[in-house]
């Protein structure tokens, strides 16, 4: 999941971050093929992370598993306001 440019938009609300680039916690991220504010990747990454969580595939499923812990991972950093890299 590539960096997004600075005068990329959120997809869902319209943001942008030069709009708010003196609030340095405030980033675009891409997720899943579209540009997210941090409120908009979050709400992607709960939602991906749950359907991951209750899938019957999941206990013997390693790339359902790897997965799984790689949206943690973005959802940490989404959090933490880090570019995912």
């Amino acid at each position: 999941m590539p960096n997004e440019t600075l005068d990329q938009n959120c997809s869902k609300c319209g943001f942008t971050e030069k709009e708010n680039s003196n609030d340095e916690n405030i980033n675009l991220y891409e997720i899943r093929g579209e540009s997210l504010c941090q409120v908009h990747a979050l709400s992607v990454l709960d939602a991906l992370e749950y359907k991951l969580i209750h899938s019957p595939n999941r206990p013997t499923s390693i790339t359902e598993q790897r997965l799984l812990d790689e949206t943690r991972m973005w959802k940490l950093q989404v959090k933490s306001g880090r570019k995912i890299s």
